[in-house]
């Protein structure tokens, strides 16, 4: 029998289980040669499967210092997901403006981070968006998505 149009396919899977001490989040990416992604994030029990055929896919990462967020611009692709790291000192909530409403990407809001927890957002939506730490609104930043 010939192996002629034989399809390989090689699956690659990452669980990272993250307890912070207000939450525990599981998360579990997978991902093909064919690059097909699907990511299933369990937080507080609660479940959200995203599947996403981008393999443009990018994470970068946002450094919250006792003075502001480090970069205070970070320009993405569409799909990307940032993650801030709080490394202040101190809690912090990162929200999107204006403050106090975070009404431009409302469902961009950590809820508070103590210091040494992050919080992930995916950037589905072209354009520019700035955000703030809610407990200190002087503290800004922004995120251009392409």
């Amino acid at each position: 029998m010939s192996a002629c149009g034989t399809n390989i396919n090689t699956n690659i899977t990452i669980i990272d289980l993250t307890n912070n001490s207000n939450s525990t989040v599981l998360n579990i990416n997978t991902a093909n040669t064919n690059s097909n992604v699907s990511n299933v994030n369990f937080n507080h029990g609660n479940a959200n499967l995203n599947s996403n055929t981008n393999s443009n896919q990018v994470s970068s990462t946002i450094t919250i210092i006792f003075s502001g967020f480090t970069p205070s611009t970070l320009t993405v692709k569409v799909g990307s997901v940032v993650t801030w790291n709080n490394t202040s000192g101190s809690a912090v909530q990162v929200a999107s403006d204006p403050h106090p409403t975070h009404t431009d990407l409302p469902d961009l809001n950590s809820g508070s981070l103590a210091n040494g927890q992050t919080y992930s957002y995916t950037f589905n939506k072209i354009g520019t968006w700035g955000y703030h730490n809610h407990l200190d609104p002087t503290e800004k930043g922004t995120v251009v998505v392409e």
